[in-house]
């Protein structure tokens, strides 16, 4: 085979062409992804990908969060569209474009509620950096994950009462038995009965660390502090101490709904239960987390043996249950005495 000058000279040029082409479109890539805004890329990501049916440049999504008497921003859709993708059996999708886990988007909609309400963050920012970091500061939010995602659903809900809020119950009823309401009151007041600590629901929201070490090294944030220490039964027992820590990032959340005692539980045990046996018996059970795990002790027949008394016989709530509805307020909001 001769050597062809022209035709070699030819594909040279070619060959040239070819990867000087790719090299700019390379570098005409990068630059439009540099110079444009984080959530423009992720958008274009998801286009490019084939995984979402429609157009997906579709801008800042904004939704706006009626949080109490305030409102709030929330843009997190912006980046994150390929949540509202159910997951494909096997496939794995990068951040932050993963499908949401389990089926909360059905009865938590997007679209009406946002993703901050439920993960904390920046709602409405966009900057990655920014968006998931605690208000006005730079410390990662918590709440952005599990095992503390659980402390937002005190916003509405009863710890406890819904599927998925096991451990911020759990959380409750540490703060409970481990005395922390003696001296962090949770009544109207915020004021404690042996030592006035500070009211942790009016401190505002602390990254994990700064918790954490509160707990198990009290002189490290508060020097000269009379809080005890409780490395010696938190600091071995990671799960127990995530437990108590997912409650105390829910103390400082806004209550979207005042979960309060209505009438019912409001009044003495003895309004229905009164009589001989009690007038109301049977298998029902107790809808209230606390009761039905402190039952042996509120039980009426643990102490009256015959004819329950009614509560004009002793003007009220009796002494074991009045001991006990302290613990009221570890849930129990706006529900102050």
């Amino acid at each position: 085979m001769g050597f062809d000058q022209v035709a070699d000279a030819t594909r040279w040029r070619f060959g040239l062409f070819v990867t000087a082409s790719v090299v700019t479109l390379i570098w005409v890539t990068m630059a439009v992804i540099e110079s444009g805004e984080p959530w423009e890329a992720y958008q274009a990501e998801l286009a490019s990908s084939g995984l979402w049916p429609r157009s997906v440049n579709r801008g800042v999504l904004e939704v706006d969060v009626a949080m109490g008497s305030q409102h709030r921003t929330d843009r997190c859709r912006s980046c994150h569209l390929g949540m509202e993708l159910e997951a494909e059996p096997g496939a794995q999708r990068q951040a932050p474009h993963t499908a949401h886990p389990g089926r909360l988007l059905t009865q938590h909609s997007p679209e009406q509620h946002g993703c901050a309400i439920c993960h904390g963050g920046t709602a409405q920012a966009l900057e990655p950096s920014v968006a998931h970091a605690l208000v006005g500061t730079t410390q990662h939010d918590p709440m952005m994950q599990q095992p503390y995602v659980q402390a937002s659903c005190i916003q509405c809900h009863l710890p406890g009462a819904v599927v998925g809020s096991e451990r911020l119950a759990r959380g409750a009823r540490l703060y409970l038995t481990l005395g922390c309401g003696m001296c962090h009151s949770l009544k109207a007041d915020g004021r404690g009965g042996w030592d006035y600590g500070p009211d942790l629901r009016r401190m505002g929201r602390h990254g994990d660390r700064y918790l954490r070490q509160s707990l198990l090294d009290p002189a490290a944030n508060f020097a000269g502090t009379t809080m005890p220490s409780y490395q010696s039964s938190l600091g071995e027992n990671p799960e127990i101490l995530s437990d108590l820590l997912t409650y105390l990032h829910a103390l400082t959340l806004p209550r979207l709904k005042d979960p309060g005692i209505d009438g019912l539980y409001a009044r003495p045990c003895t309004t229905c239960h009164a009589g001989l046996g009690g007038a109301a018996v049977g298998t029902i059970r107790h809808q209230c987390v606390w009761i039905n795990e402190e039952q042996e002790q509120l039980r009426c027949q643990s102490c009256h043996t015959g004819e329950l008394p009614v509560e004009v016989s002793f003007a009220g709530f009796c002494p074991v249950v009045r001991e006990h509805r302290g613990g009221c307020f570890a849930c129990h909001t706006g529900y102050g005495g």
